[in-house]
Order: structure tokens, then C-alpha cells, then sequence
């Protein structure tokens, strides 16, 4: 006969009644108060529990509740327990608890009816976790989690052998073909500190972003996590250790994945190695700007793959505002109609320019070059006509909408051989080539060590893209079509 499934409830717009509830008082400045709630939920998380939040926006308040479990006997789900209390503009002093029987318990659903001596365990209790929370990064020690994601990768590439990277604390594990679609998947381990599981979970989740961000930028090309689908158990979140490192039937469950065959290329070692070392030696003051950059770099290459080209112009504009010098006009702005304008200062140099011309400059491109000036010219274009017309009008200058992807759109006009589709195309592809070496090169700039364009796969002396063959072409099904170069 199968086992009952247990079902667990969350808790719903109030605490669950029958309960038995009480006040504790405390005075907590309202600056410590995010420190509480994000302990509060970290232990609640870590107790079979969670945590919950209700905004009352015309009250200018928040109602913030956190529930777990206490075991009764052998009973996982023996008690369950909460906390909540009002977030608002001053400091906290009170809070309201509570306790009902859990789902495990013989007499779900009964009012409560604990003796003195139980009430009083359960208030320490509560009182012990409350406080704990309050100090909670003093309190409760660091230790070392092994955290694990999934990488996907192209259909044409393999990674047979582990990769270590020291700087990421990282490694990346060998290639497997898991499910119908043999998707070729890589695990990433990574080795994180914190006072929790669940903290853990979420640091390590932003290292994988960085990484999955970093190989965007090292490669060209998006990279993204693998999302299983498979039944539980899934694929492993959390190792034990790292020495020695798991075989793929600890990762992956057994008869999901296969070993993928042949000896295709890795295109991804040396460029995600030369990355990583320059990322380690940014100084962190300006790694939280580059980070944004990175990121919007590989928001763009996400876009690019899905083919939202337009779009992806202004996170490649994005990308590049690293670049940006501001400067401010000393001088008064007067209104014919609202008189002078106070505090307002104009720029003496447009966004646009100024950061052609610290491209120009970080690129070793003068004035006297003509690629300097192809280089101003592409960032004014797109800046104008792409990323600014989307934004201000929401212009799809790429026809996202409109036969996507058909070479039809690179033909002829009526008044020039080139369709303003192919030229943007042109800029996009450029735009994306030159926001690439840029980040790449200040990278290394910023780490103090020497930028090969070479060791990225970037020709040295290239800053601009133009397709030179566009075509389209139609045969019936089940006939083999061969490409000549």
C-alpha cells in the first residue's frame, strides 16, 4: 500500500488558529531591524520554515511573520511556531508569538492545552531564536559550503576534463548529455562561506552568476544555467566536500545523463583561465562598477540569442556607461518662461561622445585615425537610432516582430543598395565586438597585467563588423543541403 504524502501548509494571511499566543517586548533600533528579519528568516528556513511579508502601502507599513517547526517526540512536524510583528518608521518593541500543534502531531487541529511548564519552554525558545537572530553574524560562526549549479553548453562543445579555477574558487566538472534533448551540461562547484544553508544558497547563487557572466564576456557568446526538469531527486545542490571531487552518479541521478561521445573542442579553458585572473586582481572598490557592466554585457549576448537585437543595443549601451565622463557645466540655464533653472547643469560633452572618446582612448585609436572616427560615428549611430529610438519611442529597429531573421530584410531599397536592416545589423555586431575588447581590456587594465585580443579570439587590429554574405535559401524536406564557403 503507498505511503500517505505528508502535506505541509503554509501559512496564509494570518497565523493558523486554534494557536496559543503572547507578547514579547524588546526595543530594537529601527536600523537593525533588516539584520533581524533577514536572521529571522535564515533560522526560520533552516527549521522546515519560512518567512512572509505583507505590505500595507497606505499605511506606509509592513507586517512581517516567520514560522518554523519544533519536533515533538520523533515527530518532525510536532510544533509549529511564529513570530510577527509591524515594521514602520520607528524602532521595534513589540512582537507577537504564537504556537499550534503541527501536521505531525496526534492532535492537529485542537486548540492548544499545554501545561505552565510547557508554555515556558516554548517562550524560551522563541525568546533564544529571537535574540540569536538580532546578532546573528556574531553569534553563529562561518563555515565553508560546497555549492553546485549547472552549466549548459553549446551542442558542439565538451569538456572532458576537470577545471580548476582558484581565483572563482570553482571548478568545473566534465560534460553529460542529460535528457531527450541530450542538453550538454557541466557541473560548477563552488566554495562559499556562510552562517547558513540557505545563505549559502544565495551567495552561491550570485558567484554562479558572476561566472556564467564572466564566461559571456571571456567567450563572446551567452552562457546559461541548466534548469533540470528531471523527477526528484534532481541534480545535487550542496557537497560535502570537494576532496575528493564526486563522481557524476553522486551529481546526477542514476539513469538520467550519458557520457557524451567524441572529442569535440573547449573553446571556453584558456579565456575563462585569463578572466578570472584578471578579475581576481581588480581591486574590490571598483569591482561592484565593473560587476555592473559584466552584467549587462551578458544581458545583451542573452538578448542577441533570442533574438531581441533592438533591446540588446541598450544593454550594450549599458555596458559601456563605465566608460562615461560627466562633465558639468558651470554656467546658469535661463527660461524665457520659468526663469533660471537652479541646480540644473548641463553637459559639455554629450554620453554618447564621451564615451567614444574613452573608448578612443583606452584603445590607443587618435584623432588622426581613420577607425577613430568609423568608431565615433558607430556609437552616435546606435546611441541615435537604436538604443534612444527604442527607448524614448519604442522603435524596433531590427523588426523583431517582423520577419525575424529573414535575409529578405537585407535587400535593396529603393534609393540605396543597402537596407537600413543590414546596417544596423552591422552596428549591432560592431557595437557588441567593441563593448567586448573594451571590457576585456580595462579589465586588465584595472588588474595591472598585460591584454592579448588574440587570446580572446579578437584580431588585433579589428574594431568593426559587416556581414559579407547574406542569404536565404529553400529545398523540399528530407533533401541534404551542402554549404559551399
Amino acid at each position: 500500500m503507498a505511503r500517505k504524502q505528508r502535506v505541509i501548509h503554509t501559512r496564509g494571511g494570518a497565523a493558523e488558529t486554534p494557536n496559543w499566543m503572547f507578547g514579547l517586548t524588546t526595543q530594537i533600533p529601527r536600523s537593525d531591524i533588516p539584520g533581524i528579519c533577514q536572521g529571522l528568516a535564515y533560522l526560520a528556513l533552516e527549521r522546515n520554515g519560512g518567512f512572509y511579508y505583507y505590505p500595507l502601502y497606505e499605511a506606509n507599513k509592513m507586517a512581517a511573520a516567520f514560522e518554523w517547526y519544533l519536533p515533538h517526540r520523533n515527530r518532525r512536524f510536532g510544533f509549529k511556531v511564529g513570530v510577527e510583528f509591524w515594521v514602520d518608521s520607528g524602532n521595534l518593541e513589540t512582537l507577537s508569538a504564537y504556537v499550534l500543534y503541527g501536521e505531525d502531531h496526534p492532535k492537529r487541529d485542537r486548540a492548544p492545552d499545554f501545561s505552565e511548564k510547557e508554555k515556558l519552554e516554548f517562550q524560551r525558545k522563541i525568546i533564544e531564536t529571537v535574540e540569536l537572530a538580532s546578532n546573528w553574524r556574531v553569534r553563529i560562526a562561518e563555515k565553508e559550503f560546497f555549492t553546485v549549479h549547472y552549466i549548459e553548453l553549446p551542442s558542439e562543445e565538451i569538456i572532458n576534463d576537470v577545471l580548476e579555477f582558484p581565483s572563482l574558487k570553482a571548478y568545473v566538472l566534465p560534460t553529460v548529455c542529460i535528457g531527450k534533448e541530450r542538453r550538454r551540461v557541466s557541473a560548477v562547484i563552488q566554495t562559499v562561506s556562510a552562517h547558513f544553508r540557505e545563505e549559502a544558497k544565495d551567495l552561491g547563487g550570485q558567484e554562479f552568476v558572476k561566472l556564467c557572466a564572466l564566461l559571456t564576456l571571456a567567450v563572446g557568446r551567452h552562457y546559461r544555467s541548466y534548469k533540470p526538469k528531471l523527477p526528484r531527486p534532481g541534480p545535487r545542490q550542496f557537497l560535502d566536500t570537494v576532496t575528493p571531487l564526486p563522481s557524476f552518479d553522486q551529481l546526477y541521478p542514476k539513469g538520467k545523463y550519458t557520457i557524451p561521445r567524441g572529442n569535440s573542442r573547449c573553446s571556453i579553458v584558456e579565456p575563462l583561465r585569463l578572466v578570472s585572473e584578471f578579475y581576481s586582481r581588480i581591486p574590490v572598490s571598483a569591482r561592484l562598477k565593473f560587476d555592473d557592466s559584466v552584467f549587462a554585457y551578458c544581458t545583451a549576448q542573452e538578448l542577441i540569442a533570442r533574438r531581441f537585437s533592438t533591446v540588446a543595443t541598450v544593454a550594450l549601451i549599458a555596458a559601456l556607461n563605465l566608460f562615461r565622463r560627466s562633465q558639468k557645466c558651470p554656467g546658469k540655464v535661463q527660461c524665457s518662461e520659468c526663469d533660471g533653472l537652479e541646480g540644473f547643469r548641463h553637459d559639455r560633452i554629450g554620453e554618447a561622445a564621451s564615451i567614444a572618446q574613452e573608448l578612443c582612448d583606452l584603445l590607443g585609436l587618435d584623432s588622426a585615425n581613420q577607425k577613430s572616427a568609423e568608431l565615433r560615428e558607430m556609437i552616435r549611430s546606435v546611441y541615435s537610432t537604436q538604443r534612444s529610438s527604442y527607448v524614448h519611442d519604442a522603435v524596433l529597429r531590427h523588426g523583431e516582430f517582423r520577419n525575424v531573421g529573414s535575409a529578405r530584410n537585407a535587400g535593396p531599397t529603393t534609393t540605396s543598395p543597402f537596407s537600413d536592416r543590414l546596417i544596423d545589423q552591422n552596428e549591432l555586431e560592431t557595437l557588441d565586438l567593441v563593448t567586448r575588447r573594451a571590457l576585456l581590456q580595462h579589465m586588465a587594465q584595472l588588474s595591472g597585467l598585460s591584454f592579448n585580443p588574440a587570446s580572446f579570439g579578437i584580431e588585433p587590429g579589428k574594431f568593426e563588423c559587416k556581414s559579407r554574405a547574406v542569404a536565404e535559401f529553400v529545398v523540399p524536406q528530407n533533401v541534404l543541403v551542402g554549404v559551399r564557403a
